[in-house]
């Protein structure tokens, strides 16, 4: 997950709208850099809840599990800088060179002498499900931990400043695990299509495919904010409008954009 696919487009990745509500306020106060990564673990609930939507047409289904995966892969990056801008070295510097992350992509075929598999679509989409479902709970540990380093750091205590320090590693723990799930969940979307491909009987070139059509949802997440004026990310999936990422096409059933509407209702409810 390299850097550079953040870099270059910050006028266009997503900020937090300001708020007048004052319990709002008072909170993003106390807890910077808190209100990101709420939206974030908001958007992880709407983007899976919005997979789940039950399409007619797969046209549309292909609309929204695109963009997710795509949403996904680089809310997957910008988890990983968090850990960039808090891990520390061995003299207690904060380290620069920790963005650079792999992800596993998930297994699709098996050739070997006592075995031969290929994923199904199904079983690939319960993959992908869970690992929503593990980003989700790394959210909420990584919320949980973000706020305890802030208030324990307030303290001049010694050991409140190590207390701090201690949940400021966990924050960054679950951090970690947070972008490898999303990683993981956008790479099963983008194969999603090869586990309906019969042709190719070679696990090697399934695998080798997968590659490239993962690299090119990177290369496309790029590309996407000149469509809705934002890099995709699960935050902005939290509170965007729908119109605005999914409007309605001539002569197809508005399913991309009922799929995010009710996920984000359902998320308010």
């Amino acid at each position: 997950m390299p850097e550079f696919y953040l870099d270059g487009l910050e006028e266009f990745h997503y900020v937090t709208p300001k708020s007048t509500d004052p319990d709002v306020i008072a909170e993003r106060t106390r807890y910077p850099g808190l209100a990101i990564i709420k939206e974030q673990h908001v958007g992880i609930d709407t983007g899976r809840q919005a997979l789940n939507f039950q399409f007619q047409d797969e046209s549309e289904r292909l609309r929204v599990s695109n963009w997710v995966g795509m949403a996904a892969l680089l809310s997957s990056a910008h988890s990983f800088r968090y850990s960039q801008e808090h891990i520390q070295d061995e003299k207690g510097e904060r380290r620069h060179d920790v963005l650079n992350r792999r992800l596993k992509p998930p297994v699709l075929a098996v050739d070997e002498a006592d075995e031969r598999w290929r994923q199904t679509e199904e079983g690939l989409k319960a993959t992908v499900n869970e690992h929503f479902n593990l980003a989700s709970e790394a959210s909420a540990g990584w919320m949980t931990h973000h706020m305890a380093m802030i208030d324990h750091s307030r303290s001049s205590s010694p050991l409140e400043k190590r207390r701090a320090a201690r949940h400021e590693s966990r924050a960054v723990d679950f951090s970690l695990i947070c972008a490898r799930q999303l990683g993981a969940a956008a790479l099963g979307l983008t194969g999603m299509g090869l586990t309906r491909v019969r042709d190719m009987s070679d696990a090697e070139r399934i695998q080798r495919s997968f590659r490239q059509i993962s690299v090119q949802t990177l290369s496309s997440a790029r590309e996407a904010y000149k469509i809705t004026g934002k890099v995709p990310s699960l935050a902005f999936l939290a509170t965007a409008d729908p119109m605005i990422v999914f409007p309605p096409l001539p002569k197809k059933p508005a399913e991309a954009y009922n799929a995010l509407t009710q996920a984000q209702k359902n998320y308010e409810q």
